[in-house]
């Protein structure tokens, strides 16, 4: 489906979680399908400033596919009229590019996806302090939320945001920790679209398997990460 000029296509990408989630065996744990979106995508300039629309937009596509609620808006200025119906955001912003945050997010969701306030969850773990213990509790949490919710997450490190749909372990012995965990990082800075080239997975895609270490150390010092308790029908 095309966008506008950028060619960016307006109802995300689908077949991420299916093609690099999928016949991992149990080290694996992902959430259900959803699609992918990314900066420019609907032909939406966005750059520099949409980032925590387009995990928005993923949250929402998640929840409409697999709880039949309504269906995800299509646009970020759809999003912003819907925040301004539940009382985020004020009139005055709907067009502009203030950023959101996770708690837009979060407001968006119990509202817009029906899926009630106890059902979307936000937690701020400041990673540089008692570092190790709190990575090695944030690794197992994310590993027990994908063995149940089968929802992806938000994550927001107060510089950028982005959405993980899956963890898997590189050695299941070995347990949920931090240097044995990989995460499968849907990152919406990442505007191209994949080419046979470049697919979804490979190095610098939009969509890639990280290690944990490295997204939650290296890249960041504090994690503020919020998921909707979506089940899939007949789960």
């Amino acid at each position: 489906m095309a966008g506008a000029a950028d060619g960016g296509p307006s109802g995300g990408i689908p077949g991420a979680i299916e093609a690099l989630a999928a016949g991992l065996g149990v080290e694996c744990r992902a959430a259900s399908p959803f699609n992918l979106f990314a900066y420019g995508y609907g032909g939406q300039d966005d750059h520099g400033w949409g980032c925590a629309y387009r995990c928005l937009q993923m949250l929402a596509d998640h929840a409409a596919r697999h709880e039949g609620t309504a269906a995800a808006p299509a646009s970020i200025r759809e999003l912003q009229e819907h925040l301004v119906s539940v009382g985020v955001l004020s009139e005055s912003q709907v067009g502009s590019r203030d950023w959101i945050e996770p708690s837009h997010a979060r407001a968006f969701l119990a509202a817009r996806a029906g899926l009630g306030e106890r059902a979307v969850y936000e937690e701020i773990l400041e990673l540089n302090v008692d570092q190790e213990a709190k990575l090695a509790a944030f690794a197992s949490l994310l590993w027990e939320h994908f063995g149940s919710a089968k929802s992806p997450v938000m994550i927001d490190d107060s510089i950028k945001a982005y959405v993980i749909g899956a963890s898997r372990l590189k050695d299941v012995a070995a347990g949920p920790l931090p240097d044995n965990m990989q995460v499968l990082l849907f990152d919406p800075h990442v505007a191209a679209l994949p080419t046979e080239e470049k697919p979804l997975g490979a190095a610098g895609s939009a969509v890639q398997w990280r290690e944990f270490r490295d997204v939650f150390v290296k890249e960041a010092k504090r994690a503020l990460w919020m998921h909707a308790r979506v089940l899939c029908k007949g789960e």
